[in-house]
């Protein structure tokens, strides 16, 4: 009987970042190994049947957290904002200084920037190393003005809103390239993160048929490396925290 007539079964494999090798950077960048287990060759297909992990993502991480103005003199003031959840109100609290201050406009949401004794203001965007400028809503670096600017856009502290699962070895090809960097990421999951900081998301793909990956030739399950990314392609942290994948998986005998 060739391959292709053979019935096809599925079984659920749970991976958890707990059981990681010993050479994974962390619970977010991490391998499982399967060296031994006979049951897990002749793979045809896999999908993502369900995952849980805790909502302990910082909304400022090292990706996001300095913001640069020049203030008297052309000196450019460089403030590095330590890595945590912000309210905006926290968040501004920590930005202002003698020489700054910053307020929401209660109906537009957008903040203004206001030098305290009129000297020119600029305040820097991410191409100048302003990595916060764009949660601020500075999508640019603004031009020198007068005492004050409002920023074109309305801040965006919402923190971590998606998950992205990426795995070179359950992918096996099927990437999603970023428009951003043209880097493909194997992404194999997109769970939304809608939960509240603390509590933990619990999610279950109800597109079964469209979420399943196949396989152009049979695989045998030795390694999944397994890597988890926000929006705009970081690599999360879970504070040591624990994340569990279950995967469904359909293979021959």
């Amino acid at each position: 009987m060739s391959n292709l007539n053979k019935p096809i079964y599925n079984k659920l494999l749970r991976i958890n970042s707990a059981d990681r090798s010993n050479d994974s950077a962390s619970t977010t960048d991490f391998t499982v190994d399967y060296p031994n287990v006979q049951v897990l060759a002749k793979i045809v297909s896999v999908v993502v049947k369900h995952v849980s992990f805790p909502n302990v993502f910082y909304n400022i991480t090292s990706n996001n957290n300095v913001l640069k103005h020049e203030g008297l003199a052309g000196v450019v003031i460089t403030t590095v904002v330590p890595v945590g959840s912000y309210t905006l109100s926290s968040l501004t609290a920590f930005l202002a200084t003698e020489l700054i201050t910053i307020v929401q406009d209660p109906l537009t949401f957008l903040l203004t920037f206001t030098a305290s004794v009129g000297f020119p203001l600029r305040i820097y965007g991410p191409e100048d190393g302003s990595t916060l400028a764009p949660y601020l809503g500075i999508p640019a670096t603004t031009p020198l003005n007068t005492s004050d600017f409002t920023a074109p856009n309305a801040p965006k502290l919402q923190g971590v809103q998606h998950v992205h699962i990426a795995s070179k070895f359950l992918s096996k090809g099927n990437n999603m390239i970023d428009a951003n960097t043209s880097q493909e990421i194997p992404v194999v999951a997109i769970i939304p993160c809608d939960v509240p900081v603390g509590s933990i998301k619990h999610w279950e793909t109800k597109h079964e048929m469209l979420d399943v990956i196949n396989y152009e030739s049979e695989q045998t399950l030795q390694t999944i490396d397994i890597k988890l990314y926000d929006d705009e392609r970081n690599l999360l942290d879970l504070l040591g925290q624990d994340i569990s994948i279950v995967l469904k998986i359909y293979y021959r005998v």
